[in-house]
């Protein structure tokens, strides 16, 4: 499958990265296993944020299969911030899915500027020591 999930910072933040084209069938898949990453995460934390790697051939899929999805709706989810968008248009519609599910969401060049952000909004995450960018699955906290 073209994604992956892996706890960024365990049980706080969930990385979700995403490369080439993904199918319906797998965005929904995606979808369950985000769900069982926020019910599983930190019962004393409020909110579980999504750290969300975009490889430059992910491509938007119709507003249709965006709004069955059922993790924008789950009342654990936090902050999504994005990396890798790789242009404006897709900057702009990630705001506008954003705007229609009523998430918060925001979109940066790099992983370091994403986890600085979450850090800002969210005084109570753990400290950890920063990692050099990690590459699919290898991400150690």
């Amino acid at each position: 499958m073209p994604y992956q999930l892996n706890w960024f910072i365990p049980k706080r933040i969930v990385m979700l990265e995403y490369w080439g084209e993904l199918t319906e069938t797998e965005i929904y898949a995606s979808d369950i296993d985000l769900c069982r990453y926020y019910d599983e995460g930190d019962s004393t934390a409020a909110h579980i944020h999504q750290l969300c790697i975009f490889d430059a051939s992910s491509k938007n899929h119709s507003l249709a299969v965006l709004m069955a999805l059922k993790w924008p709706k789950h009342p654990r989810n936090g902050w999504m911030v994005g990396v890798g968008q790789a242009n404006t248009l897709e900057r702009i519609l990630g705001g506008f899915a954003a705007q229609l599910f009523k998430i918060h969401f925001r979109s940066f060049d790099t992983l370091e500027q994403a986890v600085d952000f979450l850090y800002s909004v969210d005084p109570t995450l753990p400290k950890f020591r920063r990692p050099s960018t990690p590459t699919r699955g290898d991400h150690q906290p």
